[in-house]
Order: structure tokens, then sequence, then C-alpha cells
């Protein structure tokens, strides 16, 4: 589960560029282009110290998990079973922290490996994000550090009631990561921890970012899932759960549950002119023998049936 810490350790020289055209279009307070968004992500969280002999929180259910990424650091991932919630949420988080941790000396540490629990790890997977205000609130109450990974939800945004205004997907937390398409950004609060990941990550595309490109975007999405769901609703093949209101996504694609069999369902879908994937966390590690990535199978057996009756449906 070790990586190799050197590549992301803290440069002694190189100064970013301003990037004030991209902070504002995202909305946050610093942000820069980077090359390739997973080593983004593993560069926040090393920066941020979730590394070495330490537990981070992150969805089992996804096209992807962070669970990767926090291995490539160093550190434990603690899969959450969200099941039909598909994303993170203070219930989901409670029933594992009481579950599994204990307070000790003001930390919370595993019962059984004696790790202590340090980060959170939300995704925002099919266009679904986590209703951020709780999750915030959660990761301050229990001193837990929030990183936002928005890999493939870039132009997506989160409702904050707290401050009254939409957040970039990407921008939650103390420092995220927002990407689609080929375009890649780090995002945080701190203009210091964007100027350690950028300095090794920069794109050197040195690409720009708008908020009429990111609002186009979400258009077009909210466009597309419309006539998605028209139509996959009409197939009969399984349920296309409500984004929720709180969401404006620009995810062009959506979930299906399938209500019979996937493979079925799946091919049913290409034949009618639909590109579908069926690969899902935790079902395509839950049988690894190694059991790769920390997954434990049965350990989130709701996050298991929905990743083995999922189906992502885009148009051609």
């Amino acid at each position: 589960m070790k990586g190799s810490m050197n590549q992301y350790a803290t440069p002694a020289t190189g100064v970013m560029e301003a990037a004030e055209s991209i902070a504002s279009a995202l909305g946050a307070e610093s942000a820069a282009p980077v090359l390739d968004p997973s080593e983004a992500l593993r560069a926040v969280l090393f920066n941020l110290g979730l590394g070495p002999e330490c537990e981070v929180l992150v969805p089992a259910f996804g096209k992807h998990t962070p669970g990767p990424e926090v291995c490539g650091v160093g550190a434990r991932p603690s899969y959450v079973d969200v099941g039909k919630d598909i994303v993170l949420n203070r219930d989901n988080l409670t029933r594992k922290l009481e579950a599994e941790y204990r307070r000790e000396n003001g930390k919370w540490v595993h019962r059984r490996r004696g790790l202590t629990l340090r980060g959170i790890v939300m995704t925002h997977p099919f266009g679904f994000a986590p209703f951020l205000d709780e999750v915030e609130e959660f990761a301050e109450e229990h001193g837990l550090i929030l990183v936002d990974d928005a890999r493939g939800a870039l132009g997506s945004q989160v409702w904050s009631n707290s401050r009254s205004a939409w957040i970039s997907a990407g921008a939650g937390g103390v420092a995220g990561v927002a990407s689609f398409n080929g375009s890649a950004f780090v995002i945080s609060s701190d203009p210091e921890l964007v100027r350690i990941v950028s300095a090794k990550l920069r794109d050197p595309r040195e690409e720009g970012l708008s908020s009429e490109a990111l609002r186009d975007l979400r258009i077009s999405a909210m466009r597309t899932r419309r006539r998605l769901r028209e139509a996959l609703v009409s197939e009969g093949l399984g349920a296309v759960p409500e984004t929720p209101n709180y969401c404006q996504t620009a995810c062009h694609e959506v979930i299906l549950v399938a209500k019979g069999e996937r493979d079925e369902a799946a091919e049913r879908l290409k034949e009618a002119g639909f590109i579908v994937e069926t690969d899902f966390w935790p079902w395509t590690v839950m049988n690894s023998p190694d059991r790769q990535y920390g997954y434990r199978k049965g350990r989130c057996p709701e996050s298991e049936e929905l990743s083995r009756k999922a189906i992502a449906v885009r148009m051609r």
C-alpha cells in the first residue's frame, strides 16, 4: 500500500503564475491547471498530511473511488457503504465511524487496526454530489480533513446553505481537483497548496477557463440528461435515480439500475445506440485475491449490490 513519497514532496523552488480567471470561474480563492487529475489528487492528499500511518474515509461505489490515490500516498482507504445514496452523507459516515472507530486522546482510531482516521474524500459520480454543508460540518465536528474529488465533474455545482451560493465541484472542503474531457484543475482556499501541487504537475498548455463555458456545459448536460432519462424510462430496463435538486450537474451520462440481468440490459441499450459502461467499484475489485486497494469483499454490501446492477449510459 506504500507509495513513493519523493514525487509528492514540497518543492523548494518554483513559483506558480497567477490564475485569477480560472479561480474566478470556479468561484475559488486559488486554482491552477494540471496535467493529470489523479496525480494532482495524490499530491493534494500528501501535502495535507494524509499519508502513512493514517486512514481516510472514501465512498465504496463509483466508476472510480479515491481508494487507489489514498493508497498511492501510503495511507489506508476506509470504504464507506453508500449504497442507494450513491454519495457520502451524514448518515452513512456516522454509521461507519460508530461501527469501526473509537475516540482516543481526541482522535478517531480504528478499533482493530489502531490507525488514526484523519480525512474524508468525497466524490461526484454520475451528476450526483454530497450535500456539501452536511459533509463539511461532519468533517469539522470530527476533526477530519475534507478533500473534494471531482474528477469527471468539472462544471458541476452544489448548493451551500451556509454560503447562500453555488459551489463548484472540486472547491469543497480544504482542497480538491476537478476534471472533464482532458481539462483538469487543482482547487483550494490555500494558494500555497495550489502553488505546491501545480509546480510539479502544471499543464504547460496554460489553458483558460470561463464561467460562461462552465454554464454552457451545465446547460448542455441538463438537456442531454433529460433526453437520456426519457429514453431509458421508455425502455423499461430499470430505475434512473433522480439527481438531487441541490446539484447542477455538468455530467452528460446517467446511471441506470437494472431491474433484471445487467448484461442483458446493457446489450439492449447498445443495440438501441447508447454507449454503456458496467465496470464499477467495488464490483471490479472485490473478487481480487489480494484485496486490491484495501477493499474486502462483504465490507460494503449495499455498494456491492449497486455496483453489480449499475449501468452508466450516455448518448453517442
